[in-house]
């Protein structure tokens, strides 16, 4: 979702995630979808909504902040003088 926070997806993220990412179906297939899968009378979907359980969510969210994470390492490696520079280049020493 565009907040950030798992809160769910609005209506247009929905469509845009299935009709133009995806590609999986046109915009008022995706409207019906989504109206199908919404709990909450087609204000938003959750992750419960699509069968996902919260230990998966869980699961989930760590394993994009462990990407995050090491993203950030790396980009901080690569600007660290202190650390002999960038990575790669060392690698492509060895």
């Amino acid at each position: 979702d565009n907040t950030g926070h798992g809160l769910g997806l609005s209506l247009q993220e929905f469509q845009s995630a299935v009709c133009g990412t995806l590609m999986y179906c046109r915009p008022a297939d995706a409207r019906r979808l989504f109206l199908a899968l919404s709990s909450d009378g087609g204000a938003r979907v959750t992750w419960r909504d699509l069968g996902v359980s919260s230990q998966e969510w869980i699961e989930h969210l760590t394993q994009k902040k462990w990407q995050e994470q090491l993203r950030r390492n790396f980009a901080d490696a690569v600007r660290s003088k202190a650390m002999g520079g960038n990575p790669r280049h060392k690698l492509a020493l060895e």
